[in-house]
């Protein structure tokens, strides 16, 4: 299974060349279908969320780190491995508070890639070259399947408390970018 989104925004954080980060700010594109999120929150693009417009629409971010740049200890917790790079994580929306904003409901995926892969993604940046859709492969059995739909348009998560934060599984990446016109 996959979601496919639109890259609009991109973040780098660069603290050491350990601790260099990437952040892609991404909407849902149209091919992606939908992927319901427990019975309140979707990921889905407008054209895709006519049907279910009493539904929250979230948006996905995508932190992309060097391979090289996980500690043991989180290599470990995440269970990285040649079939898992990362983690997508629903994040539930948050009140405003005294000290705090209000914050709708987000995607939040955090992605290893091997250093070398890691850093021609950079340069394809720093020359100007702009992603033009990103896709995820994610995975866990029993919390994710499909809808009713032949077709496989409809995803749906299986989330037991909305107001907590759940994780699934991300194998692959994929990002298109245009080399040249």
């Amino acid at each position: 299974m996959f979601i496919s989104a639109t890259p609009r925004r991109a973040v780098l954080c660069h603290a050491t060349d350990d601790a260099t980060l990437l952040i892609f700010e991404c909407t849902a594109s149209d091919s992606s279908g939908v992927l319901e999120i427990g019975k309140r929150h979707l990921f889905a693009s407008r054209k895709n969320r006519r049907v279910f417009s009493t539904r929250r629409a979230c948006k996905l971010h995508v932190q992309i780190k060097r391979r090289s740049s996980a500690s043991e200890e989180i290599a470990e917790n995440l269970n990285l491995s040649t079939d898992k790079v990362g983690k997508l994580t629903f994040c539930p929306p948050l009140a405003a508070d005294v000290l705090s904003v209000a914050t709708p409901a987000a995607l939040d995926a955090t992605v290893f890639l091997d250093d070398q892969l890691f850093e021609s993604l950079l340069s394809a940046l720093y020359s100007g070259k702009r992603p033009q859709w990103l896709q995820l492969d994610i995975e866990k059995v029993g919390t994710i399947g499909y809808g009713w739909e032949p077709d496989g348009s409809r995803m749906v998560w299986k989330i037991d408390d909305p107001s907590k934060q759940a994780s699934i599984d991300v194998s692959g990446i994929s990002m298109g970018i245009e080399l040249f016109n």
